[in-house]
């Protein structure tokens, strides 16, 4: 039975060719809808203001309640039929806001399976913003960002080329590392709240952009 197309030299789903690459992909959400993404969960919704490019932007927010136990993410996701080997992975992010305290964060990512992934998150700790690790195989230390500001502006920027993976801010490397999980299956960027009750995270996405390499 026809399936989608993996890299593993075979044609998965049977027209004729093998190891299929995806055309570029972009979305900034001039839709008005989330139809050019497989899936959302949580509070996201279209916003107009703040936006980067365009009229549209998406929103994303999650918020704590200790009586309701709920650790569930807030997230967008895209999945491809396709080869995904060596792809890059692009998006503007605003920091709208978070209470204080550990316990949220920023996922922003590949996934390798169909119901999760991730690579890195942007968290807060007692002494500020810091890059770390969402993906349970990966091991990326917690290092501090470039004194990211709430209600400003920055471009994520993920690469993964063979098994190396390379994540940047604004153009300024942050980690590079070594992924041997296998293929990406899609993107998905989310955020998360916890541990604490009422606390919340808050961050809009525009123009998010995919692309394989080669």
């Amino acid at each position: 039975l026809p399936t989608r197309d993996a890299c593993d030299g075979l044609d998965n789903d049977c027209d004729g060719e093998t190891d299929e690459r995806f055309p570029p992909w972009s979305d900034g959400f001039e839709s008005g809808d989330f139809r050019a993404w497989s899936r959302t969960a949580g509070s996201v919704h279209v916003v107009h203001d703040p936006v980067w490019n365009g009229a549209s932007a998406a929103r994303l927010v999650d918020q704590y309640a200790i009586r309701l136990g709920d650790e569930d993410e807030a997230s967008i996701v895209r999945m491809f039929d396709a080869c995904m080997r060596d792809v890059r992975v692009t998006a503007t992010i605003y920091i709208a806001g978070w209470t204080i305290g550990r316990c949220k964060g920023l996922n922003f990512g590949f996934v390798w399976g169909d119901a999760g992934g991730g690579l890195v998150q942007v968290t807060e700790q007692s002494t500020g913003l810091y890059i770390g690790r969402s993906h349970v195989e990966m091991d990326i230390p917690f290092t501090p960002t470039p004194n990211l500001a709430f209600r400003t502006w920055y471009t994520f920027d993920l690469t993964r080329t063979g098994t190396t993976v390379e994540f940047a801010i604004n153009g300024t490397p942050q980690v590079a590392v070594s992924d041997e999980t296998g293929e990406a299956l899609g993107i998905r960027i989310g955020v998360i709240a916890g541990c604490v009750d009422g606390a919340y995270i808050d961050v809009v996405v525009d123009d998010v952009a995919m692309m394989p390499l080669e």
